[in-house]
This record gives structure tokens, sequence and C-alpha cells, in this order.
């Protein structure tokens, strides 16, 4: 082998993997995201519920 064949032999590995890297970070970004729009409508449903329940009890509470 010659040196030239070599280096490109390791610039292609090393392409390879930083490829392979940047993709499996996209796929664990794409499934953060996916668990974040699954869990935000059932927050912002219990949010809305344990807001109302507070300003209803406090009314009572104080008024």
């Amino acid at each position: 082998m010659y040196p030239n064949e070599c280096e490109a032999i390791c610039r292609a590995v090393i392409a390879d993997r930083i490829r392979e890297a940047d993709h499996e970070r996209l796929v664990r970004e794409v499934k953060q995201s996916e668990r974040r729009s699954n869990t935000s409508a059932t927050t912002a449903s219990a949010n809305r519920h344990s807001r109302l329940w507070k300003l209803v009890h406090l009314s009572h509470a104080y008024g």
C-alpha cells in the first residue's frame, strides 16, 4: 500500500464515523422531540386544570 492510499482509507473511515455519529445524534434528537411533543399535550392539559383549580380554591378561601 502506498502512503496516499493509507491516508485516503483513514480519511474515509473518519468520514464514515463522523456521518454515523451525526446520524445517531439526529435520531436521538428526533426521538426526544417526539417525546416532548407527546408529553407537552398531557402536561398542558394538567397545567390548565391545576391553574383553574387554584383560581377556584383561592377565590373560595379569600372570598
